[in-house]
């Protein structure tokens, strides 16, 4: 083979394998004009006439409204807070600081040996007196709360579901008996009993206040009757 051949040949297998890759590229020029350029055009329309406006609002907000109200929270702070901070920093200074260490010395002198005596007391008294309760807890309640939850699920719960079984087969239909008879039976008579009680009482007190009015009259005629009987015995 001659160069020139082999030169063609070399070429020919340039060509075979660029192909592909220029029709990427024709494919990928292809989106970039049909695809990506209009979205980025509607991007940029979007920045332009959204974006773009909304952020000088942003700036101008921040310009005419935030940076007043910090300059004045600034003044606030430098003109006021400021010197009370100051006021109570001097005041821990001067008055909590050796209150503090007074208290430290108070815990360090004080209450640090009495606290060190309550340890050895709960270390030599009492640790070993509830080691004996909780011995006697094991040795002697264990078992016998033992026995009682074993008496009690051997006897007492079956008498108890006895007793229940009495309650709903016998004392269950004699209360709802008793509950019919207080309904259909004594609710009525004692309705009954109530209204004569309150049409008696309303007899008793009309006559009662009759009996008044007569009594009354009686007086009046007693007083007139002797009036009389005085100015006849006068004129007798």
């Amino acid at each position: 083979m001659t160069d020139n051949e082999l030169l063609l040949a070399l070429s020919n297998l340039f060509d075979k394998k660029l192909k592909p890759i220029e029709n990427r590229l024709t494919n990928i020029e292809t989106a970039l004009e049909n695809d990506i350029r209009p979205r980025l055009q509607k991007i940029e329309q979007t920045i332009e006439n959204d974006i773009r406006p909304r952020l000088q609002k942003i700036e101008q907000t921040i310009e005419n409204d935030i940076r007043p109200r910090l300059q004045k929270i600034e003044q606030t702070i430098e003109n006021d807070l400021s010197p009370r901070l100051q006021n109570v920093e001097s005041v821990i200074e001067k008055d909590l600081s050796p209150r503090l260490q007074n208290v430290e010395s108070v815990i360090k002198k004080d209450l640090s040996p009495r606290l060190q005596n309550v340890e050895s007391v709960i270390k030599k008294d009492l640790s070993p007196r509830l080691q004996n309760v909780e011995s006697v807890i094991e040795k002697d309640l264990s078992p016998r709360l033992q026995n009682v939850e074993s008496v009690i699920k051997k006897d007492l719960s079956p008498r108890l579901q006895n007793v229940e079984s009495a309650i709903e087969k016998d004392v269950s239909p004699r209360l709802h008996k008793v509950e019919l008879t207080l309904e259909n039976d004594l609710s009525p008579r004692i309705q009954n009993i109530e209204a004569c009680y309150t049409s008696t009482y309303d007899r008793y007190r009309n006559s009662v206040e009759g009996y008044e009015r007569m009594q009354a009259d009686v007086d009046l005629l007693k007083m007139v009757a002797s009036e009389h009987s005085e100015k006849l015995q006068m004129l007798a």
